[in-house]
């Protein structure tokens, strides 16, 4: 590699097939001991790089700025190297090079740059822009944004909204959409709202909630996601120009500023979901051209972020060629299960495992001895105890790294359960469960359907002599198949079965010791 360098460097000087030499160099230089032996062999000399930034081909211009942006950490001609940059950004006439620019640029202290960065920004977003330049003018003003906010800090809002009237839609899963309105209106009752038909009503996939009483509704464990509608945003055109215009002339910025601390000239940042039949590149292509939109109507007080934003603007395609249009407030903190402090990947979701429970609280008892032989991180003992008070809890699990998890997640939620790495088959306890509640292992790429079945068999058996005479077993599975061909066989009776998901072919079965 040596040997090659040293002829990469010689036609650098000699600009010698430059384009191709430039692109040969930062492949090579990933590693930041290589990137040193070629800055040595350059003689710590980087004008000869420099210099291409000059150069007539448009594609070598963008080599050479991104090379010095990986030099960064060996250079040490900062000052140098960023107004090089910089006056090839100015005075760069091809779009597609410029963010190369300042992608080299913020690897390097540009704080003297930083003004007429946001000139430049404020300039192209007032600009009316073809649509084959929208991919670049995006790149550009979102880099820009990136390096201003690395300087200055996201100022993001503080949530003020727990108790401000709003239209609520609270996701849930979608067989069991009547219990978490139950829980809405008994939740709402609680507060002191005397909630009408009108306020609570229910649709294929959750509740709909007219409410001041946000603060109380954040605490339910069992809805998914709370979204909100937006006067004037509810239902959007499929042309990204006309809904753009139709959000920011919407009472968007009135529902953000009744919500939170609001300083004039903080931005709010926003990134864009969009659920539709559109292929990848036309769904980029409409979100890319949206969210530009709404940047430059709004003056720039609603700015898309991919990674640091504080709302989401959630678009889903309806039959009739709309979009029907929700809003989710990041700001707003979900503490939910903030117990959760690792998963791995066969967790259950924890809002999953609170509907599990709450469908199933009616057969759990008071001051039960419980067992969870496949406990993974402990979502479900965490859960149960959360709703009906067990006495003494246990956890086996037979992954390490699991149960370490879960010990973290239960010392987090402040509760106390006995946990053990080992497989279930081998454990034994000197007295009985009064009841058994798990997720059952499922067929993976680790496991195959003949093991997950020979699971089955042996812990209906196990779990058989495992439990008091009149104990129960509360069972997540995605084999009812299984459990309708081995329980009764060892002696359980079904006392309750509740589809979960249909698609996923999820099941609860609630079965008692005959």
């Amino acid at each position: 590699m040596s040997i090659e360098i040293e002829e990469l460097v010689g036609k650098l000087k000699e600009e010698n097939q430059i384009r191709q030499t430039l692109s040969r160099v930062r492949a090579l230089i990933k590693e930041e001991g290589v990137r040193r032996y070629f800055f040595q062999a350059m003689k710590e000399n980087v004008t000869p790089i420099i210099t291409c930034l000059q150069n007539e081909d448009a594609k070598t211009r963008k080599n050479a700025a991104l090379l010095l942006g990986d030099l960064s950490d060996v250079c040490t001609e900062n000052d140098k190297i960023c107004q090089a940059l910089y006056q090839a950004y100015a005075s760069e006439q091809q779009l597609f090079v410029k963010s190369s620019y300042l992608s080299a640029m913020k690897n390097y202290d540009y704080r003297l740059y930083a003004e007429a960065l946001q000139n430049r920004k404020e300039e192209l977003s007032s600009q009316t822009v073809e649509e084959s330049d929208l991919k670049h003018v995006n790149e550009e003003i979102h880099m820009i944004d990136e390096m201003l906010i690395m300087l200055q800090g996201l100022k993001k809002h503080a949530f003020t909204g727990a108790h401000v009237m709003s239209d609520l839609v609270l996701l849930t899963n979608r067989k069991h959409v009547k219990l978490v309105e139950e829980q809405v209106v008994e939740t709402l009752k609680e507060a002191g709202d005397s909630c009408g038909e009108e306020d609570v009503k229910a649709f294929s996939a959750g509740i709909m909630v007219h409410t001041e009483h946000v603060a109380e509704l954040m605490q339910l464990r069992t809805y998914q996601e709370m979204l909100y509608q937006v006067k004037g945003m509810i239902s959007l055109p499929m042309n990204p120009a006309q809904a753009a215009d139709q959000i920011v002339k919407s009472k968007l910025f009135e529902f953000l500023k009744e919500r939170h601390e609001v300083e004039e000239e903080a931005a709010f940042y926003f990134r864009i979901e969009l659920k539709s039949a559109m292929d990848l590149g036309s769904k980029s292509t409409f979100v890319k051209k949206m969210s530009y939109e709404i940047e430059k109507l709004s003056g720039n007080q609603l700015v898309n972020n991919k990674s640091n934003y504080e709302f989401e603007i959630r678009l889903i395609e309806t039959k009739t060629g709309k979009f029907n249009c929700l809003v989710k407030l990041y700001t707003q903190e979900d503490q939910r299960f903030a117990y959760r402090k690792r998963s791995v990947a066969a967790s259950l979701k924890p809002e999953n495992a609170a509907l599990l429970v709450a469908l199933s609280k009616d057969y759990m008892k008071e001051d039960a001895q419980v067992l969870d032989p496949f406990c993974g991180t402990g979502t479900l003992l965490i859960e149960r105890q959360k709703v009906v008070k067990a006495n003494t809890s246990y956890g086996i699990d037979i992954y390490e790294e699991a149960i370490e998890g879960a010990r973290v997640n239960t010392e987090a939620a402040g509760q106390i359960v006995h946990y053990i790495n080992k497989d279930y088959f081998e454990f034994e306890h000197e007295y009985l469960f009064d009841e058994i509640i798990t997720d059952m292992p499922f067929e993976t790429g680790h496991k195959a359907a003949e093991e997950i079945e020979e699971i089955y068999q042996k812990f209906f058996k196990k779990a058989h002599k495992d439990l008091n005479g009149d104990g129960r077993v509360i069972l997540y599975t995605h084999n009812r198949d299984y459990v309708e061909k081995y329980a009764k066989t060892s002696g359980f009776i079904i006392l309750k079965h509740e589809i979960i998901l249909e698609k996923a072919g999820t099941d609860l079965y609630i079965l008692e010791v005959q």
